[in-house]
């Protein structure tokens, strides 16, 4: 019978995690008010606008609430850039 010897080392597989300036499209259904709010208040400015322009579209009965949100955080994002 042949032997199978464990390989030494860390062979998990490396993934890295991208961050939401670099990740090129997003899963509108993985989208929510949460997740714009938590890239806001992480300074992702451009990732939660990114995903409040999103919600607007799956969530049209609230894209009044979703627009004015993007205002603020484009505000925020011209005085950080400043």
């Amino acid at each position: 019978m042949e032997r199978i010897t464990p390989i030494e080392g860390d062979i998990s597989p490396k993934i890295e995690a991208e961050s939401p300036e670099t990740q090129s499209s997003y899963d509108p259904q993985m989208v929510t008010p949460t997740l714009a709010e938590i890239y806001a208040s992480q300074g992702e400015l451009s990732a939660a606008i990114q995903a409040y322009e999103i919600l607007m579209f799956s969530q049209p009965g609230k894209s009044a609430e979703f627009q004015q949100r993007i205002w603020e955080l484009q505000k925020l994002q011209a005085e950080k850039e400043g």
